[in-house]
């Protein structure tokens, strides 16, 4: 990637993170969700990024979770937490929270359990929000898609906002609006959606003379 693509992108997620806080009730800090209708639209990026922005913006602690339980990892996180093998009051850094290559950015990984949606993962969800919010005054969750009866829907009012992710020419609009419906159902606050991978139909070259 280009020098010019690289400050275009920065520049991209800087006003994203900007627009986030105006729609935000507490500007200083908040839990936000990412998610998507379907798998591989740039969820993880943009909660990545977001994190990156958040902390080089604040220049303090922002955590970044990986709330894809499903998908267990041979390092204890999130899903630990939320079956009880990890204590909610007392996480140890140690043990679930670990550094990243960002200055101000920690990772909460998924963790090593399959937990399934229940009311009690989504109130123990809530509470370890909570209490992150206490170390970590930025968090950025990356969900799983909600396009579906899953682990997002269940986490959704646990957060202070959620941004869908939606992949250009790639989802109908009737899932779209399926999606937001079930995110508004399900308790969540949704802050807007983000249009990821926009295709410029015009060569670069005209696109700058229109």
């Amino acid at each position: 990637m280009h020098n010019q693509e690289l400050q275009n992108t920065d520049e991209y997620y800087k006003v994203l993170y900007q627009r986030m806080r105006t729609l935000l009730t507490e500007r200083d800090g908040a839990a936000v969700g990412v998610t998507s209708c379907v798998h591989g639209e740039g969820v993880t990026t943009i909660a990545s990024q977001l994190a990156q922005v958040a902390a080089l913006e604040q220049d303090r602690p922002v955590l970044l979770v990986n709330a894809n339980v499903q998908d267990a990892c041979s390092e204890r996180g999130l899903s630990d937490i939320l079956a009880g093998h990890q204590s909610v009051d007392s996480v140890d850094p140690d043990n679930v929270i670990c550094a990243t290559s960002v200055p101000h950015v920690s990772l909460l990984r998924s963790g090593t359990t399959v937990v399934g949606n229940s009311h009690c993962t989504g109130d123990r969800f809530k509470q370890t929000v909570s209490e992150l919010r206490k170390t970590y005054p930025w968090v950025f969750v990356d969900l799983p898609p909600a396009g579906g009866l899953n682990d997002c829907l269940t986490f959704a009012s646990g957060l202070d906002g959620i941004l869908l992710v939606v992949e250009a020419e790639r989802v109908r609009n009737q899932v779209v609006r399926r999606t937001k419906e079930q995110l508004l159902q399900a308790g969540a606050i949704l802050l807007g959606v983000v249009f990821n991978k926009r295709k410029n139909h015009v060569p670069d070259w005209l696109y700058h003379r229109l």
